[in-house]
């Protein structure tokens, strides 16, 4: 009974929570991000499926617990990942843009997660 208490209650804060939204082009990129335990995080790639090149997340974080994907062919956000702020600690997140078959990226995005046991507002 705890654990599903705790799990509402977690679904609570994350839908009350405004996310934070990043969005990144094709190029290559590096950003950094703070986030408090419970905060969401939406990640947009700009890409065309009909192209042949694919956004791929290369990173199985930690502090971060994914909440969501999606690929779709209407631009500008056509591939997503969600992530919810679980642990306190430093996370490196790597996406690539390739075809499948290529073996070295076209684009790489970078993004630094910084989550707080803290709320961000009140340091």
């Amino acid at each position: 009974r705890m654990l599903r208490t705790l799990c509402l209650l977690l679904l609570c804060g994350a839908c009350l929570a405004k996310p934070f939204v990043m969005h990144f082009q094709q190029q290559d990129e590096q950003a950094h991000v703070e986030l408090a335990i419970g905060d969401t995080l939406e990640l947009t790639f700009f890409g065309l499926l009909s192209t042949g090149y694919s956004w791929f997340n290369l990173t199985e974080p930690t502090t971060l617990i994914p909440t969501g994907y999606l690929k779709q062919e209407v631009p500008p956000d056509n591939f997503g990942w969600n992530y919810t702020a679980a642990h306190a600690g430093r996370e490196k997140l790597e996406f690539v843009s390739k075809r499948p078959w290529d073996t070295a990226p076209a684009d790489t995005v970078n993004i630094t997660v910084t989550v707080s046991a803290e709320s961000i507002a009140s340091t």
